[in-house]
């Protein structure tokens, strides 16, 4: 029994010590693309208006990763969403010439999304993920010069991600 209760004290001393990645982000909202997010620092925004759709591209870095988060607001709902889903996925993949290491599925309330790790002829790494809801386009990557991101860069940043409304 003292055994067990000296393991706990020690991962909870180890764990007051290590600090999260997540702890100096800045938390970025788009109110006309219906989310807020977490970014590294302060993120550079784009707006681009169209006739029908507006696109703002938002994006960050850190020492070792780029991240962004591409949203298109249409004017009306998307239809077919899972085939525009994955004709949108195929467009960004074979735009990145690269090879899909691992392809999966995420959701967010009712609505699923693809996810994918791709490996560019260089050797970058990057984890792009697309998901449709309503009339919303939601594109994200983090981009590396080497290797893919690790999980808790990946969790600060895809895991911060909230509608601000349903």
């Amino acid at each position: 029994m003292k055994k067990y209760v000296y393991l706990v004290l020690t991962a909870i001393i180890l764990m007051s010590f290590t600090k999260t990645t997540n702890n100096d982000w800045v938390t970025y909202k788009n109110k006309k693309a219906n989310y807020s997010i977490n970014f590294p620092k302060k993120p550079e925004v784009e707006k681009k208006q169209r006739k029908n759709s507006t696109t703002y591209k938002v994006k960050s870095r850190d020492d070792k990763y780029r991240y962004s988060l591409n949203s298109t607001v249409s004017k009306t709902d998307y239809a077919d969403v899972e085939n525009l889903t994955e004709k949108l996925f195929t467009i960004f993949t074979d735009a990145m010439k690269g090879e899909i290491e691992e392809k999966s599925t995420f959701v967010i309330g009712s609505h699923e999304g693809i996810s994918a790790k791709i490996k560019s002829e260089n050797g970058a790494g990057t984890i792009y993920r697309i998901i449709i809801i309503k009339n919303i386009i939601y594109q994200f990557t983090i981009i590396s010069g080497v290797d893919y991101a690790p999980i808790e860069a990946q969790d600060s940043f895809f895991g911060s991600f909230k509608l601000l409304s349903e």
